[in-house]
């Protein structure tokens, strides 16, 4: 953890310089060596792409060739309505088909049978002369049972090796329906891949299917619904993955590479498809893949290839180093000359570090007391406790860099410290606590933690996890804890603090005691200057000197100022009937009465004994007046109890407003005093408004009631003022 932002701010050309020298001349030997390799291992990448693009574009010829027997067989039948089995026969001979074309097991011819010409065609499937057929089981359509329509695998070259499948229904499952469905509609070529064949059983030879569609009449119709129903049949072949692969690549090219086919989606959908990963072949075994291929994955070659309408993904991966030995050795070679050079330009610069590292403690030092000096002089011209705050959490960041934490100051019951300030995050800090949860405040004593582990960890004051190190600096004043200053190392921070920031730390605590005591010294004073210290309103200095300015603003803006004189009936009764308590219980339950009913923007201040006084800015007479009898009900509502004797109080009200009543705090005064008075000589209880322009006081009392549609309270005046319940009895009882 840096003490202050100094490693930004002074040079340490030698201290610090032959890091920095040492840290470039190794990066910059191994970037070159980076940048060298990464030139050769582009090289060998791209001579062994261009490679795997050969291999993938001969399998791409290899697989379009036996696409176009399919083209030529559907030449055959469109070139003949009538195609026999011998026909077929001496097409298969004629192309020369286990010699040209490895992998590819069979050719075939299915014609569309419908429900009704079932038996028909088995029967003269049965009853054929050709000598191809003699001696093979009996023909039926497999597997048995009624489908509205048969595509019958037919006649099939070689048919002596396919015998299993001779006599197919292509419609009766869906991975063989899929491709013939699709070959009707698109007239073009199409496949399906990862089918075992008949003749394979239960062995794992992966195989594909092209299917190409046969119409009565020859070509390709123009629409798919005339493709449906001119359909006659597919011809189709079958190809074993393996056998293709193994002869298009020679043994000595799948020695070096490993060669994988996936089968993929529909090839409409281009080279951006997404292809799944069914595996349909892999040249090398699994028990080799692992430890074989791990180096070199980085130099797979991947491409799609359009077998049908359907896409297979190539992955080519090299099983041997594409880098030569001798590329190894040249880059080796330069990256051991560079480090070599910048350890020598490393100790140069070292033999030079140890004079600069003691000038940079002694400017450091000064530093320091610069940001501690301008700190304190910030701290002692704030004017409250929020300024200072203020002050703290934009200067620690600079006093101590890479930190966080948080200013706590303990409020005036000594339960709680809140959080004032913060800097940085320190996320886990709870933003209030007990002060018995911080071991530092029941020492009254600095408790540093160097590591966050059960042993050592000793505060409880964090929401989450406690931080890997914190110090707490409890701030004294006068022999007691007035705050707290948790500080927080960041994630970049030394191991452990060093004295430097101990002492920093501490001188940044004596600041933060000294100002905070000195602001809640002066906060104390004023508000015994400005409150009353038994009912915590407003005494009267300070109403006077709020009053004058407020109407001086509300002259300026031409608005009214509401003033409610409020006076506790038979006060002297109480005093006189329990004692002073009980007169003191009354006063402060009246204030908080009138503290509940004041709006935010009132000001309530006692005004003498048992007289409250109640501003209202921007009050109408009528407005005023309301919230008068508002009061006055509350107070009479009040159940108090003194000594276990119930104490039943009312309030008298006097109310004034400017600019009617007087332009002055003392004509105002007057006049609300003037109507008080009037409402004790009416029988108390009761609430008055001052009459302007009236030789004397005028006795009407304002009764409000409130409108059936809920507008505000209309204002009734009675001859005169009763006590509660109508009775003149005394307003304390034993």
């Amino acid at each position: 953890m840096a003490v202050s932002g100094f490693d930004r701010e002074t040079p340490l050309p030698y201290g610090w310089l032959r890091w920095w020298a040492l840290a470039l001349s190794v990066v910059a030997s191994l970037g070159g060596w980076y940048f060298y390799e990464g030139q050769v291992r582009k090289k060998a990448q791209a001579e062994f792409h261009a490679s795997a693009i050969g291999k993938t574009n001969e399998i791409d010829l290899r697989t379009h060739a036996y696409a176009d027997v399919l083209y030529a067989l559907r030449g055959l039948f469109d070139a003949s309505a009538a195609v026999t089995r011998d026909d077929f026969h001496r097409f298969a001979a004629a192309i020369s088909l286990p010699d040209r074309y490895p992998g590819l097991t069979n050719i075939s011819y299915s014609p569309l049978i419908r429900l009704e010409q079932k038996g028909a065609f088995e029967r003269a499937v049965r009853a054929e002369s050709s000598e191809l057929i003699k001696g093979l089981p009996e023909f039926s359509i497999e597997p048995a049972g009624e489908r509205p329509e048969y595509m019958v695998l037919h006649y099939m070259e070689p048919l002596n090796r396919n015998v299993p499948a001779w006599g197919l229904d292509l419609l009766a499952d869906s991975a063989r329906r899929a491709p013939v469905e699709r070959a009707r509609d698109l007239g073009v070529v199409t496949s399906v891949s990862g089918i075992t064949l008949l003749r394979d059983g239960k062995s794992a030879i992966s195989s594909a299917l092209l299917r190409l569609a046969v119409y009565r009449g020859g070509g390709v119709p123009d629409s798919a619904a005339e493709r449906r129903r001119l359909l006659s049949g597919v011809v189709g072949s079958t190809l074993r993955i393996g056998e293709l692969i193994e002869a298009t690549l020679k043994a000595d090219v799948l020695a070096r590479m490993r060669v994988r086919i996936f089968a993929g989606a529909d090839a409409s959908a281009g080279n951006g498809a997404t292809p799944e990963e069914q595996v349909l072949y892999d040249s090398l075994p699994v028990e080799r893949a692992t430890s074989t291929i791990a180096n070199y994955v980085g130099y797979t070659v991947n491409q799609n290839l359009a077998v049908g309408d359907r896409v297979w993904r190539i992955s080519i991966t090299p099983l041997v180093d594409p880098v030569k030995a001798f590329d190894y050795a040249m880059v080796y070679g330069v990256l051991a000359v560079s480090l070599a050079l910048a350890g020598l330009l490393f100790w140069l610069m070292s033999s030079l570090a140890t004079v600069q590292r003691r000038e940079a403690d002694l400017a450091q030092r000064g530093r320091e007391a610069v940001l501690l000096t301008s700190l304190g002089g910030d701290l002692h011209s704030c004017q409250t406790v929020q300024e200072a705050c203020h002050v703290l959490a934009i200067q620690m960041p600079e006093l101590l860099a890479r930190t966080s934490g948080k200013l706590y100051v303990i409020d005036a019951s000594r339960r709680r410290a809140l959080a004032g300030a913060h800097w940085g995050e320190p996320g886990t800090a709870a933003e209030e606590f007990a002060p018995a949860d911080c071991e530092a405040l029941r020492r009254d004593e600095p408790v540093l933690v160097e590591t966050a582990s059960a042993a050592t960890l000793k505060c409880g004051h964090f929401a989450g996890l406690p931080p890997r190190m914190y110090v707490c600096v409890p701030l004294m004043a006068q022999g007691e804890a007035i705050g707290l200053l948790h500080i927080q190392s960041g994630p970049r921070a030394a191991p452990v603090y060093s004295e430097a920031e101990l002492n920093v730390i501490r001188a940044t605590a004596q600041h933060l005691a000294l100002a905070l005591s000195n602001l809640g010294l002066r906060e104390k004073l004023f508000e015994r200057a400005t409150h009353d210290n038994l009912t915590g309103l407003y005494n009267r200095h300070y109403m006077r000197e709020w009053f004058e300015q407020e109407l001086l603003r509300a002259g300026r803006h031409r608005r009214s100022i509401g003033m409610i004189l409020v006076d506790v009936d038979h006060f002297k009764r109480v005093n006189d009937t329990f004692g002073h308590d009980a007169g003191d219980l009354v006063l402060r339950e009246l204030a908080a009465v009138i503290r509940r009913i004041a709006r935010s923007s009132d000001v309530a201040c006692r005004h003498g004994g048992e007289e409250f006084l109640l501003l209202m800015p921007d009050a109408t007479p009528a407005g005023t007046r309301y919230k008068a009898e508002k009061l006055r009900q509350a107070v009479a509502a009040m159940a108090l109890e003194y000594d276990g004797h119930p104490l039943r109080i009312t309030v008298s009200a006097g109310v004034a407003v400017y600019p009617d009543h007087g332009i002055d705090v003392d004509a105002l005064l007057r006049a609300a005093d003037e109507a008080l008075y009037a409402a004790k000589g009416a029988g108390r209880n009761c609430v008055i408004m001052h009459e302007a322009h009236s030789p004397a006081p005028a006795i009407k009392i304002a009764r409000l009631t409130r409108n059936h549609d809920g507008a505000p309270p209309a204002v009734q005046h009675d001859e005169n003022c009763n006590e509660p319940d109508g009775k003149a009895a005394p307003h304390a009882t034993s």
